[in-house]
């Protein structure tokens, strides 16, 4: 066995940089573990496809506007991210066979909007902030059964539907699992409190109060616990 057939690590740094080697995939039989950052790839080479043993991908500051038709065969995959990459778009063919994924990270791309991402059955954490969504869920978007975290931070959302939680058609036995919502640095000027009722098993939120009606802040509070909000941001940690 060679040198590189034995490779369970590999992180790729480089400036000045905008391709990947091609005819080398296939030998990485072992990889688990791929990071590549400051590589200013506009696309994958197909070969890309044969790293089936990749349980991490992680990209950062690249150029790609879509993912890759490959990473949707890499399903032993746990943990996949383009952050900063350029995203324009995400498609339930891009990921929705990736049933091992638990934590799906698209920060600081240029989406505006989800998938259906139900299929994802293990998926716990939802990673979105710093897009461009003015509107959440979208209109195709399902709530994957096993997700407890999602970041919205620094979108363009002036609201939050207080249905959020029960998009999907859960069984009677099963109520939505979400504890921690991020939605800091949005222009947010609605929130019901029905939000919280919704999640029965919320414990984190938090969102600006800049725009929020003072009265929608006291009927929150009331299964609120803990300190005072910030001036700019509520923190509210609730409990069961």
């Amino acid at each position: 066995m060679s040198i590189i057939e034995e490779l369970v690590n590999l992180f790729l740094e480089g400036h000045g940089v905008n391709t990947l080697p091609e005819n080398v995939f296939p030998y990485l039989t072992h990889l688990t573990n791929f990071k590549v950052n400051n590589i200013k790839l506009t696309e994958l080479p197909e070969d890309f496809s044969k790293l089936t043993s990749l349980w991490q991908l992680c990209f950062k500051n690249s150029d790609i506007p879509k993912i890759p038709s490959g990473i949707a065969l890499l399903i032993a995959l746990q943990e996949l991210a383009f952050s900063n990459c350029q995203l324009i778009e995400l498609t339930k063919e891009d990921v929705g066979l990736l049933h091992n994924v638990r934590n799906l990270t698209l920060d600081n791309n240029r989406l505006t909007a989800l998938p259906d991402l139900s299929s994802l059955d293990n998926i716990r954490i939802l990673n979105v902030s710093d897009n461009r969504f003015h509107e959440f869920p979208s209109k195709d978007f399902l709530f994957p059964r096993k997700l407890f975290k999602i970041n919205l931070s620094g979108n363009n959302l002036e609201t939050i539907p207080d249905d959020i939680g029960v998009l999907l058609d859960y069984p009677e036995n099963q109520t939505p699992i979400l504890i921690e919502l991020f939605m800091d640095r949005n222009p947010i000027k609605s929130l019901s409190p029905k939000l919280i009722k919704n999640l029965p098993k919320l414990l984190y939120v938090n969102f600006n109060t800049d725009y929020i009606d003072d009265r929608i802040i006291e009927e929150m509070l009331v299964k609120y616990k803990g300190p005072q909000p910030a001036h700019k941001t509520g923190y509210f940690f609730l409990p069961y």
